[in-house]
């Protein structure tokens, strides 16, 4: 949790968001408790206000021109701080893994010629086995069998 403050801010934005998700309930209730039945209570509009930032809308959403202005920014608010959450979530996983991945081609293409070289020093021992005992098989499959 440390990194995610130090990083960007994060906490910060979250606890703004919540600050702008009991504002805009507190507002739109009172833009719309008396004309939409929907907004009953300080409930369903704090239910219909995070489900506006989480989901973009929920049902019918306000009526009035002071509830919809609310509800756009809302919407607004909502887009940008999931973004953030998300943009967040994504830096700390490739932070994680920098490094696991990072290897040039040129060390992968020489690391595949070391094991190209290798098959061929053991292709070549065996056929010199073979050669020394005419019995023994040399057919490379795809690894052990079990006994038949």
């Amino acid at each position: 949790m440390k990194w995610i403050s130090e990083r960007n801010g994060l906490p910060t934005v979250l606890l703004a968001a919540v600050g702008f998700l009991w504002i805009g309930s507190g507002a739109v209730y009172e833009f719309e408790h008396g004309i939409n039945k929907q907004f009953q209570s300080y409930g369903d509009s704090f239910w219909w206000a995070f489900s506006t930032m989480a989901t973009l809308g929920w049902g019918n959403g306000p009526t009035t021109i002071g509830g919809r202005v609310v509800a756009g920014v809302l919407m607004v608010l909502g887009i940008a701080s999931f973004g953030l959450v998300t943009a967040t979530a994504t830096t700390f996983i490739m932070e994680r893994m920098k490094g696991v991945h990072d290897y040039p081609t040129s060390d992968l293409m020489d690391a595949m010629k070391d094991l190209q070289g290798r098959l061929a020093g053991l292709e070549e021992a065996l056929e010199h086995t073979h050669n020394l005992d005419p019995g023994v098989s040399t057919t490379v499959t795809g690894g052990p069998t079990a006994p038949s």
